[in-house]
């Protein structure tokens, strides 16, 4: 097959192109020659030749809207942040069945308490009959709850006063 040398990038090669040409030596695509702060979005028009007028009117039309004086002088709108649940104690009762031990493992082992503090609140339930061993949201104050029931252990929640 003859070899044409007219098309492709070894073409380009092989063509003296001043530096001032659109074409990259190496890939044989054409160059981005846009000048300085010309936004990335309208750097497509720049390249095939639109005048330095309709890309302003491009620029114009993808711009956002202007905001009036009454919009100006309020800030942004900012998001509502998440209400917060309503907060619940979870409460340890006092029992004759259970050991100072298995009490205490069982808090280690469904609550993030430390040992230190699983040993008090044990003390306290079986002090004063009742020891509040921590406050969270319903939903997992009611799972606590259903923990200690499998682990043969009386808690209640009630509402915590906010």
């Amino acid at each position: 097959m003859p070899n044409l040398g007219t098309t492709g990038p070894e073409s380009l090669r092989r063509r003296d192109h001043s530096a001032n040409s659109p074409y990259d030596l190496i890939t044989g695509r054409i160059r981005s020659v846009c000048p300085p702060g010309l936004g990335a979005e309208h750097r497509r028009y720049y390249i095939f030749g639109m005048s330095q007028q309709a890309q302003q009117a491009v620029a114009d039309v993808d711009a956002p809207p202007a905001r009036n004086a009454d919009q100006a002088a309020k800030p942004a709108e900012t998001k509502n942040k998440p209400r917060q649940l309503p907060p619940y104690k979870v409460l340890l009762h006092n029992d004759d069945v259970n050991s100072f031990e298995h009490v205490i493992a069982s808090i280690l082992k469904v609550t993030t308490l430390t040992t230190q503090e699983a040993i008090l609140r044990t003390l306290e339930a079986h002090e004063s009959g009742l020891a509040l061993l921590l406050t969270t949201h319903r939903e997992r104050a009611e799972l606590y709850v259903d923990q200690f029931a499998s682990l043969k252990l009386t808690a209640t929640i009630e509402p915590a006063a906010a």
